[in-house]
Formats: structure tokens, C-alpha cells, sequence
């Protein structure tokens, strides 16, 4: 015990092996792993690669990843009110699910928020961060 912090450092973060694993490498299934048990959506395999640590065996990662969102939305003025909209949405859904890949919907307005609500999107209540 280090009394100091109060608590233990048997593998300093200094003494750890971090290296780039990419999802065509067969160890990447380790983290697909973790992310299947926790209920976390999968990330594309072509739009995410992983920094990993290694103590022996994998210990920790964080994964970089284009993160997939449906936005913006726009039909023409003319077109507005004849459920063009509404195909857009369902078609570029049905396609994201059928890749099985997640996806993020930026509801900035009253329409949009229908929208979501209507295909049972769950609402994030966590803060979310830019750069």
C-alpha cells in the first residue's frame, strides 16, 4: 500500500506494452469480447482501430472509431409532407442494421425528436464531449 495515494501499484502504467491492434487481427476478439458482455455497440470494422495494453495478456484498450450518425436530413420544400423523410430515415436505419452497426442521430429540432421517439431510438443522458 502506498500510503501516500492509498492504494497499490503492482504494473506502473510506464511499464506497460501499449500497442495498435486493427479489427482484421485475430486479437481484436478479445475486445469484441468485452464490448459484446457489456452490451456496447460493435464498431465497424473498416472505421475503428484500437490502442491496446498488454501485461502478459491484453489489460486495457480504447478504440478510435468514426462513430456512424444520420444528419443532416433535408428534403426540398416542395417535396416536404409526402413521407420522404420518413423513407430517408427507414431506409438508411434498415441499412445500418442490416450491417449490424451503430449509430448516433443529432435531434436538433421538434421533427427530429418525432422521429426518434417513433422508431424507439433510446435518448443518451450522458454528457458528450467535442473537440
Amino acid at each position: 500500500i502506498n500510503p501516500a495515494r492509498g492504494f497499490s501499484i503492482s504494473h506502473p502504467a510506464d511499464m506497460i506494452e501499449y500497442r495498435w491492434v486493427f479489427p482484421s487481427q485475430p486479437e481484436f476478439n478479445v475486445i469484441r469480447e468485452v464490448i459484446r458482455k457489456r452490451g456496447w455497440t460493435q464498431p465497424h470494422p473498416d472505421l475503428a482501430r484500437a490502442l491496446c495494453a498488454y501485461d502478459g495478456g491484453m489489460v486495457g484498450f480504447i478504440l478510435i472509431q468514426a462513430v456512424n450518425h444520420l444528419e443532416p436530413l433535408y428534403v426540398s420544400k416542395t417535396h416536404r409532407g409526402e413521407g420522404i423523410a420518413d423513407q430517408l430515415a427507414d431506409q438508411a436505419i434498415a441499412y445500418l442494421k442490416e450491417h449490424h452497426v451503430g449509430f448516433l442521430c443529432m435531434a436538433d429540432n421538434e421533427h427530429v425528436v418525432k422521429m426518434c421517439e417513433a422508431r424507439e431510438l433510446h435518448k443518451i443522458e450522458s454528457p458528450v464531449y467535442r473537440s
